[in-house]
């Protein structure tokens, strides 16, 4: 059995890693900041911060104003990763983009695509975004 604190350094080994793999060029070009872990209750480990990424309007096309977007990146247990990003309007939450199964090779260029104007849908990875 684990204990909080070989879960807590665990956590923080996975979203290092996390880190150096995104690449801090990535992080600082989403304007990442309050980064830190999340232990689901299945036991798999993410990082997590708040990125400025420009959100989709009801007509498909980008705002011009960024929003503060939660992002989740979490190692699953195929050993690749899962990312999510949402955001809250209206009380409500709002995906923004969703993907599974990233390779740590592929997960840079995942990450720069999805506050960018580049068609996810047409790209290699094949993951889509989702307008809000």
């Amino acid at each position: 059995m684990t204990t909080t604190i070989e879960t807590r350094e665990e956590a923080q080994y996975v979203a290092d890693t996390i880190c150096s793999q995104v690449t801090p060029m990535v992080l600082m070009s989403l304007g990442a900041h309050k980064l830190g872990t999340y232990t689901q209750e299945n036991g798999t480990h993410a990082l997590v911060f708040l990125a400025r990424m420009l959100p989709f309007k009801k007509n498909g096309e980008r705002s011009e104003a960024p929003r503060n977007m939660r992002v989740m990146i979490t190692l699953n247990v195929a050993d690749a990763y899962d990312i999510r990003v949402e955001y809250q309007r209206q009380g409500k939450t709002i995906t923004h983009y969703s993907a599974n199964s990233i390779y740590a090779d592929q997960i840079a260029g995942v990450m720069l695509r999805i506050d960018s104007d580049f068609d996810l849908d047409n790209s290699s990875e094949g993951h889509q975004g989702i307008p809000a």
